[in-house]
């Protein structure tokens, strides 16, 4: 168990009496439940990554392997592995549960999406641990888009460098690999590397195979019990690193599109009241657009239109145990909400115009790789590589020239020669003078023609 604080939780729980909201009466929760919120988050202090912690109170947790068993604050555990996480109240003790997970945010964005769990409610993760592999390269191995020896490559691996591996074709001739320090997967011929495993026991993929992460399916069930005087209802907080950034969930089978901060509730319908930011809810094909100040519920095939919110709903959560702080949203009135919802569909119409379309005043030329490029020592692909380039780096080519086939190769300052098809223009760029008479690459790459 996590040693608390204590000047940590005494400021915890002076921050926790002036929290902001948008109303002047604002419920004031017992002595007891406010030292209990600021235990909670003194407790998950520090909480990142995919990881799950009991901040207070009673809880019990379930593994995809184990059932329910009782937990105690201060537990801590990677978010994959768990199954079931409940949290049960009574008028004296307050249970809470914090939560981070990644969703559809990208790996190495350091931020992750926050959860409070609290009251008397129920989380279940959905999406089962990925079983993954270390594998080690026995030569040049390439990292390709499809799982077939024509597959474009994303990226090279040198001898002996390792890479997780997490899925396999039905045969095990390939394996899905997660190309070192980015968020995408490539494939890899299974003869060449030794995998420190069991290459049965990967999910079988394709190319087309979506990797999930942990709760990025989940189910929520929270019942009518409410603290603070009837002012606090249990259910779950949720907020987002900011509110241009959406994170996709799909909650009790309903898709939310989330950019901010929100409350959710399951006692029977899905509840979501957005307190901050902006939301999209969706089901069936149906989608209704959240402002901050309004709230829809969603049963089965059925999403309600947003409307404002009670005061008395949102006044009492606890938003200053979130990450960021933030101010309630006065409830929006239904011209505000016919108002905001006229003007996502607009930025959504805005959206789909095709780039040749849509006039634009940046005409900075810029030549950037699309795609892991190997460069050459000469015009060709049967010249010998000297180099790569990876994805989204800025070439400033100077001459160039076809090869027997047709294709197009630029020579870049360093005198190493790349596809031309690799890279992406954009801008107004002049054009490239042409050459023929090019010279045999020796141990120094000169440049070519008068450039």
């Amino acid at each position: 168990m996590m040693k608390l604080n204590p000047f940590l939780l005494s400021v915890l729980v002076l921050l926790l009496l002036v929290s902001p909201a948008f109303g002047q009466d604002v419920p004031t929760c017992p002595p007891t439940v406010l030292i209990d919120l600021a235990r909670a988050s003194s407790t998950c202090y520090g909480l990142q990554g995919e990881s799950v912690c009991i901040g207070n109170g009673s809880a019990q947790i379930g593994t995809f392997a184990a059932e329910l068993a009782p937990a105690l604050p201060g537990d801590r555990a990677p978010a994959d592995t768990f199954h079931e996480l409940r949290v049960t109240s009574t008028e004296d003790e307050l249970g809470i549960a914090h939560l981070t997970i990644r969703a559809d945010l990208p790996t190495l964005q350091e931020r992750a999406v926050w959860l409070m769990l609290f009251g008397n409610a129920e989380l279940t993760n959905l999406i089962p641990p990925l079983v993954t592999l270390n594998a080690l390269s026995l030569g040049t191995l390439n990292l390709r888009q499809t799982p077939d020896a024509s597959g474009e490559i994303l990226a090279r691996l040198g001898v002996n460098e390792g890479v997780v591996v997490s899925g396999r074709t039905a045969d095990g001739a390939w394996l899905r690999a997660q190309i070192p320090n980015t968020d995408e997967y490539g494939w890899i011929a299974a003869e060449l590397v030794t995998v420190s495993g069991t290459v049965s026991t990967l999910a079988v993929a394709d190319a087309a195979s979506i990797i999930e992460r942990p709760f990025e399916r989940l189910t929520l069930h929270s019942d009518a019990a409410a603290f603070c005087g009837g002012a606090l209802t249990s259910g779950l907080l949720l907020q987002t690193p900011n509110v241009e950034q959406a994170v996709r969930l799909r909650v009790n089978d309903v898709n939310l599109t989330l950019a901010g901060t929100f409350f959710l509730t399951a006692d029977g319908a899905l509840t979501v009241y957005a307190l901050n930011g902006q939301a999209v809810i969706g089901a069936d094909g149906v989608e209704e657009f959240l402002p901050a100040g309004s709230y829809s519920t969603a049963t089965g095939e059925t999403i309600s239109a947003a409307a404002p919110y009670t005061p008395a709903i949102v006044n009492g959560l606890p938003v200053a145990n979130l990450p960021t702080r933030v101010t309630v949203a006065e409830p929006l009135s239904a011209e505000g909400i016919a108002a905001a919802r006229a003007a996502y569909i607009h930025s959504q119409m805005e959206a789909a115009v095709t780039p040749e379309a849509r006039a634009t005043e940046d005409t900075t030329c810029r030549r950037t790789v699309q795609r892991f490029a190997d460069l050459y020592g000469g015009p060709g692909d049967f010249y010998e590589v000297v180099a790569s380039l990876q994805t989204g780096e800025r070439v400033d080519p100077l001459p160039q020239t076809t090869d027997p086939d047709g294709h197009v190769w630029w020579q870049l300052r360093s005198g190493s020669w790349l596809r031309a098809d690799r890279v992406a223009v954009s801008g107004l760029c002049a054009d490239l003078p042409f050459v023929d008479n090019v010279r045999p690459p020796g141990n120094q790459y000169a440049l070519v023609g008068d450039v």
